[in-house]
């Protein structure tokens, strides 16, 4: 029965990521992408959750559960803890190659400086996360387009966007199988980075921020590639024009994600864990 409870799950959550997909095509907003990114998956995980709970005996609904669907469960827990311990293993490495570079230091903004001639910028970390910003970036910039630059990445830590995308980062490959996984990963990439500019556009001035993105992605496209390799990173090339025009245009089209948002789908995303009541 377990085996069963578990398929359906897995046939549940593809369905809902389909329809969701055909329903709300061509919308970009945060609350759209992140629940039909995040909603399968749970379905899937606490499904899984809940007969690892249940056990290997006993029944449901008058019907015998096997040892079937609790390894499988299982089987899905440990890729689950896998790759959350490779990914963090990764951050780790990555945070302790961070910490062997020169020291960068510009005005109360301090972090480490990359000796590379590509221009590149970003924060490395988890939940504390560190500014690195390359040799490139400050030869070939004016002050004030490096204090925007600067100001964007405050954004990505006030956001704690290096914390909440390792996580969405962990969904992603565990689930890349699913249907839409990729293209609703590219989005919250996107949207991530639109919502970075808003809050810099609010301490900078827009048309200077939206100038020192072009000039800084036509600089990078040359090298861009192996760059972003290293640092574990997404090119950010193809999405250019739709943050310069977000920049421009400047509308609230993004709502503030707020933490009872996400509360509301995990919770939606725990539903199968009420089919332990059905266990005997």
């Amino acid at each position: 029965m377990h085996l069963a409870l578990l398929l359906i799950g897995i046939v549940l959550a593809i369905v809902s990521r389909v329809l969701m997909l055909k329903t709300s095509s061509g919308v970009l907003s945060w609350h759209r992408s992140l629940s039909n990114f995040l909603v399968p998956p749970l379905l899937i995980l606490s499904t899984a959750l809940a007969i690892m709970m249940m056990g290997a005996e006993g029944t449901m609904f008058q019907r015998p559960v096997n040892h079937s669907g609790y390894g499988l469960a299982l089987i899905i827990w440990v890729t689950v803890c896998w790759i959350v311990i490779q990914k963090s293993w990764s951050a780790w490495h990555l945070w302790q190659r961070i910490a062997t570079l020169p020291l960068y230091q510009s005005d109360d903004v301090s972090g480490r400086c990359l000796q590379t001639s590509v221009p590149f910028a970003g924060r490395v970390g988890i939940w504390r996360s560190q500014l690195v910003i390359s040799q490139g970036l400050i030869e070939n910039l004016t002050k004030r387009e490096i204090e925007a630059v600067l100001v964007h990445e405050q954004a990505h830590e006030f956001y704690r966007d290096t914390f909440f995308f390792f996580v969405l980062g962990c969904v992603q490959r565990l689930f890349a199988w699913m249907p839409g996984t990729e293209i609703l990963w590219n989005e919250l990439l996107l949207l991530r980075e639109i919502r970075a500019d808003h809050w810099a556009a609010e301490k900078v001035e827009p048309l200077l921020l939206a100038e020192t993105l072009f000039k800084v992605v036509s600089l990078r496209l040359s090298s861009e590639q192996d760059l972003m390799i290293a640092f574990g990173e997404e090119s950010t090339t193809g999405r250019l024009e739709q943050r310069i025009n977000a920049l421009l245009e400047l509308e609230p089209r993004n709502n503030p994600l707020h933490y009872s948002f996400i509360a509301g789908i995990s919770i939606v995303g725990c539903i199968p864990l009420l089919t332990m009541l059905c266990h005997q």
